[in-house]
């Protein structure tokens, strides 16, 4: 799988001395496109944590991030960190955070990364349950 390429050639003409130059520049351009290391991510709430986003193209994309289902846009770098990670209230505990890679050629690229995030003291909770319901089975051996 090989993505495309445009060639665009592009004339200059300069006159002096009556006479004509004609120069041909070739240059290849390649429209965006974009890798994660890690597109599912989980983190407890409260952590911090960094998402990049690998653009790649010809000339070099710029790269812009969106909390998808909020108007929040985020600076434009290809790493997004965000500090103190709080649960978004939905039942599965995820935040979809998109990645838009764009340099002038072709359609842009963009990669959604999903963050799932867990509350620590519910996982806790959950354990102490657990706990006191074996504890519940053992019966003392005299």
């Amino acid at each position: 799988f090989s993505k495309p390429s445009y060639i665009y050639v592009i004339q200059l003409q300069k006159i002096q001395f009556n006479y004509t130059y004609v120069k041909y520049y070739t240059v290849i351009v390649d429209p965006p496109s974009i890798t994660f290391d890690k597109i599912r991510e989980t983190v407890e709430e409260g952590d911090n944590i960094t998402l990049t986003c690998n653009a790649s193209g010809n000339p070099q994309p710029s790269v812009s991030w969106t909390k998808l289902g909020s108007l929040e846009v985020f600076p434009n770098t290809a790493s997004l960190t965000i500090e103190n990670v709080s649960r978004p209230g939905t039942p599965d505990n995820m935040i979809q955070y998109q990645c838009t890679a764009s340099n002038g050629v072709g359609t842009p690229a963009t990669a959604i990364a999903s963050v799932t995030v867990h509350c620590e003291s519910v996982f806790f909770l959950s354990m102490l349950i657990y706990a006191t319901h074996f504890i519940s089975f053992l019966k003392p051996v005299i």
